[in-house]
């Protein structure tokens, strides 16, 4: 086995197998930890709702809790019609808690504790229009994941990959030629 990866180690060439794999990995968790019930945000971009999918066929839509948390500045009908469409796809019980007052209490509190800057920023199918999205947690405008994180998803999927297989970080950074240092 080449410990060298490839954008090729990333295709998926049995999903059911896979998705077979989640479920499984899902359901026993919930055994084994002797929960009823899942609980997930459901922001409407891909991740959850691909989370949202695997849930619910793991241990049934009755048992997954979809929580929508939208906040005034970041608010997205759009991005609310998709998360309410998959839990209805999928008969995931779904809540909207919109958390505009949860935080401006919080922005008050910590501006009153002389915070300057609100460490709080703010809070938050069609299958094309959900795939298309850019990764994002949705706490302020214009976030994009990769950008958090500083390393787009291919550059993370090699990463991981070599680490699942217990590569150094310096062999999989100089293997991979991923322009990071190890």
């Amino acid at each position: 086995m080449s410990l060298r990866t490839s954008p090729s180690h990333f295709l998926i060439s049995e999903p059911a197998e896979t998705i077979g794999r989640i479920r499984r990995f899902l359901k026993n968790q919930r055994d084994r930890t002797g929960t009823t019930n899942f609980v997930l945000g459901m922001s409407g971009g891909l991740d959850s709702s691909v989370t949202a999918a695997l849930c619910a066929q793991a241990i049934g839509g009755k048992y997954v809790i979809g929580v929508h948390m939208p906040e005034r500045e970041t608010r997205d009908e759009n991005n609310l019609h998709d998360a309410k469409n998959v839990a209805e796809k999928f008969r995931i019980r779904f809540e909207l808690v919109d958390i505009t007052d949860l935080v401006m209490a919080a922005s008050r509190t910590l501006s009153g504790m002389g915070w300057k800057r609100s460490p709080v920023p703010y809070g938050n199918v069609k299958p094309k229009r959900v795939y298309s999205k850019p990764a994002s947690p949705g706490l302020w405008p214009g976030q994009t994941a990769e950008e958090e994180l500083g390393l787009e998803y291919e550059k993370l999927d090699m990463i991981l990959w070599g680490l699942e297989r217990w590569m150094t970080p310096a062999d999989i950074a100089r293997g991979e030629r991923l322009g990071i240092d190890g």
